[in-house]
């Protein structure tokens, strides 16, 4: 215990990696299959990750102002 008789903690942090694509709606499943199969471990760990699929609105590309599939192309 310190000397204000509080209990030091220590928290453990995993690293952790964030990356996006974007595919058309006819691409998920396919792109989930092979991410799930480059990513799964096969021993159930916490950290194989996730995914998480939401639809897109709109893109837009800055240096051009071009919108939809062609900001993405």
């Amino acid at each position: 215990m310190s000397a204000e008789g509080k209990e030091a903690v220590s928290i453990r942090f995993l690293p952790k990696q964030y990356f996006s694509i974007v595919v058309t709606e006819k691409q998920v499943s396919l792109a989930v299959s092979a991410i799930v199969k480059a990513n799964r471990t096969g021993v159930g760990a916490a950290g194989d990750g996730r995914i998480f699929i939401v639809d897109i609105d709109d893109a837009v590309r800055i240096s051009t102002d071009e919108r939809g599939g062609a900001a993405v192309l």
